[in-house]
């Protein structure tokens, strides 16, 4: 396992399938340009959960509960993504307090449980808009910069 967490940029093209449903998952993403819809495979086809944009980040939750992915993320434009591994978090994960540790698997099952509600809700031609959610955004920003200059999160 490396001592730092050193990030590598993928570039994904238009209409590509960055990780699918039900996959194991081995990376986070944070988006440095582009714009992804995550979505999940419905009975009717797929159901739009959110779009996401620069600021923002995906495939977290398989790292916190080393699950399978409870979604597929498309790009929807040429996307420019930081993507960290499972084994480059891991360190960060293990150093933390096990009460955040607990919090985090905790919501991570309520958002699996909510994003399962929303897809029963919801049919394929609903709109896929999201709430902005701009500390969570300008944090990931940081982070994103943090990476870039440094080449780490340590």
């Amino acid at each position: 396992m490396s001592q730092h967490a050193i990030p590598t940029r993928r570039t994904y093209p238009a209409n590509a399938v960055i990780m699918e449903e039900d996959e194991a998952g081995q990376h986070l993403y944070i988006i440095k340009r582009g714009l992804v819809r995550v979505y999940k495979n419905g009975q009717n086809g797929q159901i739009p959960i959110c779009e996401l944009g620069p600021g923002n980040m995906f495939g977290e939750m398989t790292l916190i509960d080393s699950k399978s992915r409870s979604a597929s993320v498309l790009a929807v434009e040429e996307t420019v993504c930081l993507e960290l591994s499972h084994h480059q978090i891991a360190g960060l994960l293990e150093r933390a307090n096990p009460w955040l540790l607990t919090i985090l698997r905790i919501m991570v099952i309520r958002l699996r449980q909510s994003n399962e509600a929303l897809v029963r809700e919801r049919s394929p031609k609903d709109a896929s808009a999201v709430t902005e959610d701009k500390v969570s955004e300008r944090h990931l920003r940081k982070i994103s910069r943090e990476l870039d200059t440094n080449g780490s999160l340590e």
